[in-house]
């Protein structure tokens, strides 16, 4: 009963915050055009539409930014890609321009939706399925993600806060699983490189996400340590997690798929993440030795 009591809860949680981001849906569906919200929305249409050309291969560089040279990717380019993706799933290999539209311009409102059903089920997972519920109906009608999800306005930033909580959900699997033994810690850990990974490709701010996700392992480890709590479900494959996410980046500057990542440099994604995070992973992993060596 309390199970279901809890999905209840969820779905009601999600049709809300589904139901608030479609609020602008008239000034946004008209009957021969679809109008979105800012500049930057109609940016990444066009380059929806040339990814659209291209797929699946990335469009590696964009000849509207810095005319007439143009300029590598400037912002990864996974959002266009899903879009473009999507609608080429819906539209069974041919989608029209107006399906293209429809998919972008409702593609924040599922994402927002996403998010608060993940907000609930981190906060549940963490502080208990009543502040669970609490938190996702709060995200659900938080000014700041209703401006960046409402229908009409794709754009990297409606990503960002899905990824962060879908990386917290599963970090906090190498708590969860401490009992569980080794191999489902290893596949927190993988789990937790891969999505955030993907919320680098989606936004490159989530090295912030990241960067605090790291510090606070690093603070949980050097507790217990200090206080000697050896019993302490300790994220000890967090290091591991992070080393993957850096190999993942490696391989991705390797390859060179974006046209910009054999650089270093924080405004793009490149070697300096790949450094960044590879070195994270390095001194939490000597936090861990050091403190099973005490």
């Amino acid at each position: 009963m309390k199970r279901r009591y809890q999905a209840t809860g969820l779905i009601i949680i999600a049709a809300l915050a589904v139901l608030a981001r479609l609020l602008p849906y008239a000034q946004v569906f008209g009957e021969e055009s679809i109008r979105f919200y800012e500049g930057d929305s109609y940016l990444h249409m066009r380059k929806v539409m040339l990814q659209l050309r291209e797929f699946p291969a990335f469009v590696s560089h964009d000849y509207f930014v810095g005319y007439p040279q143009g300029t590598p990717n400037i912002t990864p380019p996974l959002i266009d890609y899903a879009i473009a993706g999507a609608s080429l799933l819906i539209g069974m290999g041919n989608p029209d321009v107006r399906l293209v539209e429809t998919v972008a311009a409702v593609a924040p409102v599922i994402a927002g939706g996403a998010t608060a059903i993940l907000v609930c089920v981190v906060g549940a997972r963490l502080f208990g399925t009543a502040v669970g519920l609490l938190a996702g109906l709060f995200l659900a009608f938080m000014p700041a993600h209703l401006e960046y999800t409402f229908v009409g306005r794709p754009d990297n930033e409606m990503m960002e806060p899905l990824m962060v909580a879908w990386m917290l959900l599963a970090y906090t699997g190498l708590q969860a699983s401490q009992a569980a033994g080794r191999r489902r810690r290893l596949r927190a850990a993988l789990v937790t490189g891969v999505v955030a990974l993907a919320a680098l490709l989606f936004w490159r701010g989530s090295t912030l996400w990241i960067g605090i996700v790291a510090l606070g392992a690093a603070v949980e480890i050097t507790a217990d340590t200090l206080l000697d709590r050896r019993g302490s479900t300790t994220h000890s494959y967090a290091a591991l997690a992070f080393l993957f996410l850096a190999g993942l980046l490696a391989a991705l500057c390797g390859l060179n798929i974006f046209g910009n990542m054999r650089t270093f440099s924080f405004g793009v994604l490149s070697w300096f993440h790949v450094a960044a995070f590879g070195g994270r992973g390095l001194v939490l992993g000597r936090i861990l030795l050091g403190r099973q060596k005490n």
